[in-house]
């Protein structure tokens, strides 16, 4: 499916969510804009921020069926990361996308992984400072990730961390080795 094929399936999917379709364009929009300043395939990564959220309503039934076993017990206490998964997981069957870049950007968008690549490092943060959100380190952060991507991934993860405590919602265990690996790469680089 071409993009324009793909973003009528999403707004016909989001047609009682007109915030997370907005949302959704937001995080196509600096996408592509990252992708240019990164040098990344514009159109993988379009199609990728199209679609990252494209099972965000799902029920837990549907994340069941569409994800692992293991995934499933992994995840049963930050079901938000869910969604994530079983996004990348219809992905071959219900659009025909067999792209590793696109799969494992999805799957990974909600705080990502270690040793991530380029693409999955711009999809990640595209979902959290695309122009609609709003809370008091986004604009720093907009400001950052054409300079450096990789200290405003850690930037933001820090800050997630300590929303999420002062929540007091759980933190992934992933969430914390994803940021400590890339605080250890960073560093060392610096």
């Amino acid at each position: 499916m071409t993009y324009d094929e793909l973003k009528i399936k999403v707004s016909e999917k989001f047609v009682n969510e007109p915030d997370r379709y907005i949302h959704t364009l937001g995080v196509v929009e600096i996408a592509s804009k990252l992708a240019v300043n990164y040098n990344l395939n514009i159109n993988e990564i379009k199609i990728a921020a199209l679609l990252h959220d494209y099972t965000k309503y799902e029920s837990m039934l549907f994340h069941k069926e569409n994800i692992s076993p293991s995934d499933y017990k992994k995840y049963k206490n930050t079901p938000y990361i869910l969604h994530a998964i079983s996004a990348s997981n219809i992905l071959k069957e219900k659009f025909n996308i067999d792209n590793e870049n696109i799969k494992t950007a999805i799957r990974y968008h909600v705080h990502g992984h270690v040793n991530m690549n380029l693409f999955t490092k711009v999809i990640l943060i595209s979902d959290k400072i695309e122009k609609n959100r709003n809370y008091p380190l986004v604009e720093k952060l907009r400001k950052l990730v054409y300079k450096d991507l990789d200290l405003t991934i850690i930037l933001f993860l820090e800050d997630n961390i300590r929303y999420n405590i002062s929540k007091g919602y759980e933190v992934s265990k992933e969430l914390k080795e994803t940021l400590n690996y890339l605080k250890k790469e960073y560093y060392e680089k610096t």
